[in-house]
C-alpha cells in the first residue's frame, strides 16, 4: 500500500484547486483594482489642477471635495474616500498644491487568501506660477489681410489678451503689440533714433526729387502726407540686439503716386511698446486694418527689441524697469503671425545700386546699374538664402536666431499660407520648436492664439 500511488493526481489537484482559484479569483480583484485606481488618479489630477489655478478663488479642500465626488465610483468602494490637501500660496503669483486620496474596496476572491481589502491610493502635486511675462505680439496687416482675416484676427488678439490678463497678478504682465505691412511705424520713438535734417530742402517739388534721381542723404525732407515714421534698418541691425538700430534716415515717400503699399503704414497703425494695460491693448487691436506690403522681417526685428534689455527704459509704455534681462525670472514670448509671402516695399536706398530709367505712373518699368545713392527695391531673398545674405528673408532667419539664442520663445503662426512656401518653411524655421509653429487652414486663427495663451497659462503635473 506504502507504493500505491493510484489516486494521487485526483488528491493533489482537490488540494491545489483553493489556491488555483484564489489567483484566478486575485487577478479579477487586481483588475479592478486597478481600475478604480485610474479613476482616482484622473480625478486626483484634475482636482489638483483646478485647485492650483491663480484664478480659483473657493479654498482648494472644496474644490478637490467637488471633484472626487463627480469623478470617483463611491460606490465601489466599501468606504468613504478621505483625502489631505496641502496648499502654498506665495501671495505674489505663485501657487503649489498637492492632494492626496485614498479609500479601500472589498475583495471579491483574494478574501480566500486572507487579503480582504485593497487600498486604493493617489497622489498629485500641481503648480502654477505667473513669473513676469513680456510677450510682443507681430500682426501682418498688409493688405492680403484685409475682409474677413483682419476682422478674424482682431477677435482672435483680443480673446488672446484676455486670457493672458485673466490668468495673471496684476502689474506681472507687459505686451507690445507690432503692427508691420511694408514697414513698421515707431512714431511713440521716432524723434530718438532719426536723423534730424536741420539743413534740408523741405518739401521739395517734383522736379528736385522724382523716381529715377540720385538722392544725396540730408538733402530732403517731407512733412504732411509725405511725412513718415518709420526709419530705413541696416542689415548690420539683424545680427544683435545689444545695439540700438542704425541711425539712418526715415523713410520718405518719393513719389506722389506711391500709396501706403508701398510705404510706410500710418500713425494709426503704430507700434505700442510695453503696455500693462488691458484695456489699451484690446483698443489698439481693434483699430487695426489691412493695407500694404508684408516685410516680416522688420515687425520681427522689433518684436524682439521689444523683448530686449538693451532697450530698458527707452520703449517707453507702462514701466521704465522693462524690458527684463533675458536670464532670469521673466519669460519672454514672441509671436509673429502672417498670412503672405514676404514683400518688401520701394525704399530710398543708400549706396551702390540701381537707378529706374522708365517709368509708368510711378511703377519704375526698368532699371539700369547705377553707383550712387537711388532708389530700388530691395531684395525679399528666399528662406533657404545663408543668413550672411542681405535679404529680408535671410534678416528674417538672423532675428529668429538671436531670438531664440537669447531664451525668448516664438511662436509662428501661419495664416492661411501656401503650404511649402517660402514663409511656411521661415515660419517652422523661426518657431521655437515644431509644436510652437502654427499652420492656420481657413479662417480659423483664433484656435492658434488660443492654443498660445494655453500654453503660457498652462499648469504643470510636477510630482
Amino acid at each position: 500500500m506504502w507504493r500505491d500511488r493510484r489516486g494521487n493526481v485526483a488528491m493533489i489537484t482537490a488540494l491545489m484547486m483553493v489556491v488555483i482559484m484564489g489567483l484566478i479569483g486575485g487577478a479579477v480583484d487586481f483588475a479592478r483594482y486597478s481600475t478604480l485606481r485610474m479613476e482616482m488618479d484622473s480625478a486626483v489630477e484634475a482636482a489638483v489642477l483646478a485647485a492650483a489655478s491663480l484664478t480659483q478663488e473657493r479654498d482648494p479642500e472644496s474644490v478637490v471635495s467637488e471633484f472626487l465626488d463627480s469623478q470617483v465610483s463611491l460606490e465601489r468602494y466599501s468606504s468613504d474616500i478621505s483625502f489631505d490637501v496641502t496648499s502654498h500660496d506665495s501671495g505674489t503669483g505663485s501657487k503649489t498644491i498637492t492632494v492626496s486620496a485614498n479609500g479601500t474596496i472589498n475583495t471579491f476572491f483574494l478574501s480566500l487568501l486572507g487579503v480582504d481589502e485593497l487600498e486604493v491610493v493617489s497622489e498629485a502635486t500641481a503648480s502654477q506660477s505667473t513669473n513676469d511675462l513680456e510677450i510682443a505680439l507681430v500682426l501682418d496687416v498688409s493688405g492680403s489681410m484685409g475682409g474677413s482675416k483682419i476682422s478674424n484676427l482682431r477677435d482672435a488678439a483680443v480673446d488672446f489678451i484676455e486670457e493672458i490678463y485673466d490668468n495673471s497678478e496684476p502689474d506681472s504682465v507687459s505686451m507690445s503689440i507690432i503692427p508691420f505691412a511694408a514697414s513698421v511705424n515707431i512714431s511713440p520713438i521716432f524723434n530718438d533714433y532719426a536723423y534730424e535734417w536741420t539743413s534740408a530742402n523741405v518739401d521739395p517739388d517734383a522736379s528736385e526729387y522724382n523716381i529715377g534721381y540720385n538722392v544725396p542723404y540730408g538733402t530732403f525732407r517731407f512733412s504732411g502726407s509725405h511725412a513718415s515714421h518709420c526709419i530705413e534698418l541696416h542689415d548690420d541691425d539683424f545680427g544683435t540686439f545689444e545695439q540700438l538700430p542704425y541711425r539712418g534716415r526715415a523713410q520718405i515717400r518719393y513719389s506722389d503716386t506711391y500709396s501706403d503699399s508701398t510705404f510706410c503704414p500710418g500713425d494709426d497703425r503704430a507700434v505700442m511698446f510695453n503696455s500693462k494695460s488691458e484695456s489699451d491693448l484690446k483698443a489698439k487691436i481693434m483699430t487695426l486694418y489691412a493695407n500694404g506690403n508684408t516685410a516680416i522681417n522688420e515687425g520681427a526685428l522689433w518684436g524682439a527689441y521689444a523683448l530686449s534689455p538693451h532697450w530698458r527704459g527707452d520703449l517707453g509704455g507702462d514701466d521704465l524697469d522693462r524690458p527684463h534681462d533675458f536670464v532670469g525670472a521673466t519669460a519672454k514670448v514672441l509671436v509673429i503671425m502672417t498670412d503672405g509671402e514676404m514683400v518688401q516695399g520701394n525704399r530710398v536706398r543708400i549706396g551702390e545700386g540701381e537707378r529706374c530709367v522708365s517709368s509708368f505712373f510711378g511703377w519704375c518699368l526698368r532699371w539700369e546699374n547705377n553707383p550712387d545713392s537711388t532708389q530700388r527695391v530691395r531684395d525679399n531673398g528666399r528662406w533657404y538664402d545663408d543668413v550672411d545674405d542681405d535679404t529680408a528673408s535671410a534678416q528674417l532667419k538672423r532675428v529668429c536666431d538671436v531670438a531664440k539664442e537669447n531664451n525668448i520663445l516664438v511662436y509662428t503662426i501661419g495664416f492661411d499660407i501656401n503650404s511649402g512656401g517660402d514663409s511656411d518653411h521661415l515660419l517652422e524655421y523661426c518657431a521655437t520648436a515644431s509644436s510652437y509653429y502654427f499652420f492656420v487652414e481657413g479662417l480659423d486663427i483664433n484656435s492658434a492664439f488660443e492654443d498660445i495663451a494655453a500654453s503660457l497659462n498652462a499648469l504643470r503635473i510636477i510630482g
